[in-house]
């Protein structure tokens, strides 16, 4: 069926075609007002008189406060016996340890609340059937589980975990595996895959938005539910707070689109709500899958900007390992509904071409008591012997993980981690200038100190024969991802020597990106804004020789001018192999933020902590520290910080370590 064909039919249904696209929702159907006297505003009217029957009772209670006083100190001192013999991991049995502690009679509570899995307990039970059902149709191919002992007994390890207490996931061969470094890259790459399919399409996202990348695919649904294709919707119930309306499964089957809701919000106080559908799966046909963390919704392909620039990643499996990621899609779709994996898992799945290596595509449910993500790092972690580098939006860390990574750095694994943040744009996000003109982002924030000073690099390759910053005329520059610091580092230091984007072609590479092509000799020059002996830099010095150019003279003395943010630096001689002499730059110091909301005694005693415990950190992050208040980048510096430095006797500027 064409688009106007669909169109023409469905006219009654569908608002408009934009930019290739449907959409079911008019203007004003996802606003405040509409949340207000819709099923969001009575579910939090409901929920706001369940607390406050809640506290009342609490309040009724009070009059009874000397018998309360009176049994507390048995309540606590039976209730923390219980919880030491109880078989559960620190990072929860000490959160419960304290609530009891403070507050006896509510904490116990609480915990005897939660531990009856009050609102839940029956999806836990479906779900661990399914689970169990799932393994019988999941089966271990002999040949694939013999290659991968063989070729990595440690992979193979990890391998028969997950096959076991795991969850039933086997290893396949004959798997394709394609990464997609951003949301953007998933987006063109999904397009045509749908349009292949010929049997089934099934979605399930933790996130589905209507726009511009909701709508393109969502017309591709619609035509393929009429050609007789079996779609199905899932997405969490969570979106019917923000971003879908409660009838909009009714709108996507009106398109014959199937669709469900899991776990969709209801007006009953329950830990139920603790549970949701992280999953982003897409299967087509059970040969084509997609996964990651790329939701359904425009700021993850950067058509709009809700949160500044949005980086994320995903994968698409070609070949037999999409079979677990069908089965992982079965398990919630069939919760309220009869199982069908004999249907869609029995059926051969042609070997991908050019397949290399093996897969061993899993989920994990906090409802079965198996920790298996956490597993599965702990294993890579302990396994790792050159590099552990993590990229994510959360870092929530328990008692375990943190060992592991110590342990891995202390045994000389290069343990990164990159978080989300801009250290150092710090001035314009307060003065809502730079990359920061356009946003929304309140200047609700002051500096605490200055941690270390990043030096801003800028890399050629040692036979290149460019030896000043002028000498880039012409010339192909890697200036950094889109956004980033290092690029607004770039753009400032090209400017001060008179090279603009007319003068020097200017690419948006990352930095794994841009060692590669100045390797292969694609770019000329890359900047990197980065502490000294960055590992990148390194592994270029020792395979390909590399020069560093100086930021010096009149252009230097213009950027400290211009940019308080910036400081005179160098890169002293020795810090990459063949660096025989200083290289004077500038660079930008890496601060710690703090909210205005935070008091002035915690930033305080926050800040004394830093001070007092400055060699561990310097052991533990491998860096040396240069503390001191952060007056000079043009954000004020936070009234508890200000008040340590005063009682301590450092002046505005002054390093303290």
């Amino acid at each position: 069926m064409s688009k106007e064909t669909l169109q023409h039919t469905m006219r009654s249904k569908v608002r408009v075609f934009e930019d290739g696209g449907i959409r079911l929702l008019r203007k004003g159907q996802k606003g405040l007002i509409h949340a207000i006297f819709s099923r969001f505003g009575l579910v939090l009217v409901l929920l706001v008189l369940q607390f406050g029957a809640l506290f009342s009772l609490m309040r009724w209670f009070s009059n009874l406060l000397p018998h309360y006083l009176g049994g507390t100190l048995l309540v606590t001192a039976a209730m923390m016996v219980y919880l030491l013999n109880q078989d559960m991991n620190n990072s929860v049995r000490i959160p419960w340890l304290v609530v009891t502690a403070l507050a006896p009679v509510l904490g116990v509570l609480l915990f005897c609340y939660t531990k009856e899995d009050v609102g839940h307990r029956m999806l836990k039970k479906r779900l661990l059937e399914l689970e169990g059902q799932t393994r019988g149709q999941l089966a271990q191919d002999k040949k694939a589980s013999t290659a991968l002992d063989a070729d990595c007994p440690g992979a193979a390890s990890l391998a028969q975990y997950l096959r076991g207490r795991g969850g039933g996931f086997p290893v396949y061969e004959n798997t394709q595996v394609t990464y997609f470094p951003s949301g953007e890259a998933k987006f063109a790459a999904l397009l045509p895959q749908l349009e292949s399919a010929t049997q089934y399409i099934f979605l399930e996202y933790f996130i589905i938005d209507e726009g511009l990348m909701w709508g393109r695919i969502l017309e591709i649904l619609a035509r393929k539910a009429a050609q007789g294709v079996d779609v199905r919707v899932m997405y969490d119930g969570t979106c019917e707070f923000s971003t879908l309306p409660r009838d909009y499964p009714r709108r996507l089957e009106a398109l014959g689109i199937r669709c469900k809701v899991f776990a969709p919000v209801t007006p009953f106080v329950s830990t139920h709500y603790n549970y949701r559908d992280h999953r982003k799966i897409l299967v087509i046909d059970g040969q084509v899958g997609f996964t990651g963390g790329v939701n359904l919704a425009d700021e993850y392909i950067n058509h709009i900007e809700k949160y500044g620039r949005w980086k994320d990643s995903a994968l698409m499996l070609e070949g037999e390992g999409v079979r677990s990621m069908t089965a992982l899609f079965l398990q919630m779709w069939c919760i309220l509904r009869q199982p069908e994996f004999e249907q869609f898992l029995s059926d051969p799945i042609p070997a991908a071409a050019n397949a290399k290596g093996f897969v061993v595509p899993y989920g994990d449910c906090p409802l079965d008591g198996e920790r298996v993500g956490e597993m599965v790092y702990m294993d890579m972690l302990n396994r790792a012997r050159k590099y552990v580098h993590i990229i994510t939006p959360y870092l929530i860390l328990d008692g375990e993980l943190e060992t592991a990574l110590r342990f891995a750095a202390e045994r000389g694994v290069d343990v990164h981690l990159i978080l989300p943040g801009k250290p150092d744009m710090a001035q314009d996000a307060y003065n809502q200038t730079g990359a920061f003109a356009e946003s929304e982002v309140e200047n609700n924030f002051s500096t605490v100190a200055v941690l270390y000073q990043e030096e801003c690099h800028i890399v050629v390759r040692a036979d290149s024969g460019i030896n000043t910053v002028e000498e880039l005329q012409g010339k192909t520059v890697s200036i950094g991802e889109e956004e980033s610091g290092t690029e607004q580092n770039a753009k400032q230091i090209l400017a001060a020597y008179g090279l603009d984007e007319k003068l020097v072609k200017e690419v948006n590479l990352n930095y794994t990106d841009a060692a590669k092509q100045l390797q292969s000799g694609e770019i000329d020059a890359l900047f990197c804004t980065s502490g000294v002996k960055t590992e990148m830099i390194e592994e270029l010095a020792n395979s390909c020789g590399i020069a560093l150019l100086p930021v010096d003279g009149s252009a230097a003395a213009r950027l400290l001018a211009a940019y308080p943010a910036y400081s005179q630096g160098v890169i002293p001689a020795g810090s990459y192999n063949g660096q025989d002499q200083d290289v004077p730059t500038i660079g930008v110091k890496a601060v710690l933020l703090a909210s205005d909301e935070l008091s002035e005694n915690t930033v305080k005693a926050l800040t004394k902590t830093l001070y007092d415990g400055v060699d561990t950190l310097q052991a533990e992050l491998g860096l040396p520290l240069e503390l001191g208040p952060a007056d000079k980048i043009g954000v004020p510096v936070h009234a508890g910080a200000a008040a340590y430095y005063q009682e301590n006797g450092m002046a505005a500027g002054e390093d303290a370590a």
